[in-house]
């Protein structure tokens, strides 16, 4: 679901009176975008408390102080306390409007307000929020466009295509991992002082909370009720969506409900056997709908042949309602990232943040005691059944299969069998297990580089490389320029911990590991360029639609609340201070982190919450040798529990092999194990498994096969690598692998070359957009009656070539971005044809 689909359909449900599904709906396009003014102004329409009404409204004066409406509100809120808001009656006509801010200056946005005689009550908001846009034609002529903007969106867009590897994974990958966040110590001042500073209490000593004993199940019955898929239906797919409603408190009042967002993939067979597929999500608090749709051919359609294949967001994530997003400490972590806050108020500012999602979400209705991997659990039961099945097959990947193991556990009536795709066994504490997790993945590395005649010559004494850095960056950090998604260029310092921090996140993902060495060889040697554009990345967990309120309760419930403060730090506290990887948004210490989860609301263990999984059911493992994150060695513990269990390692990937799509092994093994689970799954695919091919730079062999390209759009002809993926605006990115920025750009501007140069001398543009540096001129050639002039700067640490030519009126313009080991052979290969073959054509 789009993020203006889901401000249309928060809007649409407030007019409607589910205001319950507009305040899940709108809460979710505000944490995907904090500057939408009428997500804001909608959302504070929800709600009844006044202290997040005036929150709410208090954004909206944030990004336009002139907001009528929002000081209206703002005004009746701070001296009321309204009842829950109704939707505004349809038929009330506007007499004037408002116009609402927008980075697009032809493009206008009103809010219409209901006059004083017609207004509604205070809690209510204006009846229609409408928009309309006009273009303004160029008028540069055909192939003629405005220097400065064209030249700017250009160069922006180059640069930002540089880390297109990160936004593409971040796309792609799903959430089912647990997060392996960065949480550097910050260097730099804030620029301004934190509102509402509030201390937090001393838990320095504090012991893991007691068990109590479970209070008895209230009687319900789940319901099922149909709704509209809230994404995008794969071709061919036969679906069919809804919610399952089911107390958000077992043991407490049955009609206090909450909806599990449901989707039905049904099987192609005519007659499908009657025990489904149920896919358990990572995180916790994974978004499964939008991941299912996304990866259908991989993750669905392999499985649907034989049986319906059953998709739900887990209760607080996704679609499901009440959602329990948190912008406000996502926003805390990368003001951290950048240095923006002191050390000395860090712990104080991160509190703060804490309590803020606590009140915002608990004025959604949402008591966040009650989402834990318990009440998960029974949701999973509550779902099939009420489904219309009698047993199913479980397939959880990472968090999903310590659900998995809760279901097999509380519920073995309804498993007929399971499949757990990268294993966390219940009782591992994912904080305290990290040093032995990261050594096991640094050493298969390393092992599988030495074992590979290519990369042990090409990248010798990797190990020797990568702990040589790590101490130099400990004894002096690096200021490496990074690019943010929405804060734009900033600086981060990179220490010892935050490199292993990226180099423990690449290895979680199997598209990543061939990159791998040739990344830590390239920073050893001065070429940050991964780092740039990697580091604001390692939160994609919360890019792609996690539920941070849900993985909160979660972790403080199983993971924080069951540690003393000093086990925790025992923990933390390891060489080259690795304990900050996965902190966020735990932060500092043992002690801060209990500080945390006093401030949520976290219930007490129940007795045998923890218990581990004693089962006969057939199960499945499956793990990835180079997983950080959970290592194979966690599924042979859980093995060892189990009757009747199979184990698979798949030697040449890392996190959730069954769902990469790098290789067919994992689904065949699993589709001959639900076949007949107590058989065992066929493993001959593993003889077909090869090692990592790791990337090298290139070095001018093979030579690179070249074409002529007409680039109509531009009016240019030029010659360009074949196999080289080309995109609108004459850019062709080579894209040999998920890390791989190597990039040819050729256009032309209605400007002198003088004119180009000028413009990519400002500060403004070589200090803050792309460039590090301003164009340094390194040669001239004349090609085909065109006179080039060469430069070259870096952009991010990534080696720029430059090439501009005077032709017609127009500069011809010509860039390369490639890394510094190869860009010698790049240039060679690449540049130089492009420039002696470019030319303008009528």
């Amino acid at each position: 679901m789009s993020n203006e689909e889901l401000l249309e359909g928060g809007i649409r449900a407030v007019r409607e009176g589910r205001l319950e599904e507009a305040r899940s709906l709108l809460a979710r396009h505000v944490k995907a975008n904090p500057n939408s003014e009428q997500g804001w102004l909608w959302l504070g329409a929800c709600l009844s408390d006044p202290a997040q009404r005036e929150y709410c409204f208090k954004r909206v004066l944030q990004l336009n102080p002139d907001s009528l409406i929002a000081k209206q509100q703002l005004g009746i809120s701070t001296r009321s306390t309204s009842p829950a808001p109704t939707p505004p009656p349809q038929s009330t006509q506007p007499t004037s409007r408002e116009t609402l801010p927008t980075d697009e200056p032809v493009d206008q946005r009103a809010v219409e307000i209901i006059p004083e005689a017609e207004q509604p009550a205070p809690s209510k908001l204006p009846a229609a929020i409408s928009s309309s846009s006009e273009r303004t034609p160029s008028r540069t002529g055909k192939k003629r466009r405005d220097s400065r903007g064209s030249l700017w969106l250009i160069l922006a867009t180059l640069i930002i295509t540089a880390s297109i590897v990160y936004l593409y994974y971040s796309d792609l990958l799903p959430a089912w991992s647990i997060p392996t966040q960065p949480n550097p110590s910050a260097t730099q001042p804030a620029s301004q002082a934190s509102p509402s500073i509030i201390p937090l209490a001393n838990a320095a000593s504090q012991t893991p909370a007691v068990s109590s004993e479970a209070l008895p199940t209230v009687v319900y019955t789940p319901q099922f009720q149909s709704a509209e898929c809230l994404f995008e239906i794969p071709a061919g797919a036969d679906v069919e969506c809804g919610y399952v409603i089911v107390p958000e408190d077992r043991t407490g009042d049955a009609s206090d409900t909450i909806q599990l967002a449901v989707a039905v993939y049904h099987s192609q067979s005519q007659a499908p056997e009657p025990d489904p597929i149920i896919f358990l999500q990572g995180g916790p608090g994974g978004e499964a709908l939008g991941t299912a749709s996304a990866l259908y051919n991989t993750l669905v359609l392999p499985f649907i042949d034989r049986r319906d294949f059953i998709v739900f967001d887990q209760r607080g994530t996704g679609a499901s309602h009440p959602a329990l997003p948190c912008d406000e400490l996502e926003k805390i972590y990368s003001q951290d990232l950048r240095g923006l806050i002191p050390p000395d108020t860090r712990r104080l500012v991160y509190a703060n943040a804490f309590r803020s999602c606590r009140d915002l979400l608990a004025s959604l209705g949402a008591d966040l005691s009650d989402y834990t991997t318990a009440a998960n659990a029974a949701d999973v039961k509550d779902v099939l059944l009420t489904l219309g099945y009698t047993q199913g097959n479980l397939y959880g990947v990472s968090y999903g299969t310590l659900l998995g193991q809760v279901v097999m556990r509380d519920y073995p009536e309804i498993v007929r069998s399971a499949v757990l795709d990268s294993v966390l066994p219940i009782g591992t504490n994912i904080y305290t297990t990290h040093p032995e997790r990261m050594e096991h993945a640094l050493q298969t590395l390393f092992d599988a580089c030495e074992a590979d005649a290519t990369c042990s010559s090409t990248f010798p004494d990797l190990e020797g490389i990568l702990w040589d850095l790590v101490e130099r960056l400990d004894a002096q950090s690096l200021s490496v320029p990074v690019i943010f998604p929405q804060a734009g260029r900033a600086f981060v310092s990179v220490d010892g911990s935050m490199l292993l921090i990226q180099v423990l996140t690449w290895l979680k993902y199997s598209a990543l590991l061939p990159d791998v060495p040739q990344a830590i060889y390239q920073i050893h040697n001065g070429d940050t360029s991964s780092l740039s554009f990697s580091i604001p990345y390692p939160p994609i967990e919360w890019d792609f639609s996690v539920s941070l309120g849900m993985y909160i309760s979660v972790f403080c419930h199983e993971e924080i609340q069951t540690q003393t403060a000093q086990e925790l730090d025992s923990a933390l506290s390891q060489p080259h201070d690795l304990g900050e990887e996965g902190l966020f948004p735990f932060y500092e210490d043992g002690g801060s982190m209990l500080d945390a989860c006093q401030i949520w609301p976290t219930a007490p263990l129940v007795t045998g919450e923890t218990e581990p999984l004693v089962s006969d059911i057939p199960t499945f493992l499956i793990s990835g040798s180079f997983d950080p994150t959970t290592p194979p060695i966690f599924a042979e513990a859980l093995a060892s529990q189990l009757q009747t269990s199979y184990i698979l390692e798949v030697l040449d990937q890392s996190h959730v092999p069954s769902a990469s799509g790098l290789s067919d092994c994992p689904v065949e093994a699993i589709l001959s194990f639900l076949g007949d689970p107590q058989d065992g799954p066929q493993v001959s695919c593993v003889s077909r498994m090869v090692p990592p091919d790791f990337s090298t730079p290139y070095n001018g062999t093979p030579p690179i096969p070249l074409r002529s390209t007409l680039l109509e759009q531009e009016g240019i002809r030029v010659r360009t690598p074949e196999s080289w993926t080309g995109y609108e605006g004459g850019v062709f990115a080579r894209l040999s692998s998920f890390m791989d920025i190597t990039q040819l750009a050729v256009f032309r501007l209605p400007v002198t070359p003088e004119e180009t140069l000028a413009l990519l001398s400002e500060r403004t543009f070589y200090g803050r957009i792309g460039f590090d540096s301003a164009l340094a001129l390194v040669g001239q050639r004349t090609v085909n009656g065109l006179n080039w002039s060469l430069y070259q700067t870096t952009s991010y640490g990534v080696m720029v070539d430059m090439a501009l030519a005077y032709s017609g009126g127009e500069t011809l313009v010509v860039i390369l971005f490639s890394h510094a080991d190869e860009h010698d052979a790049i240039h060679d290969a690449v540049f130089l044809p492009a420039v002696n073959s470019a030319q303008a054509v009528p």
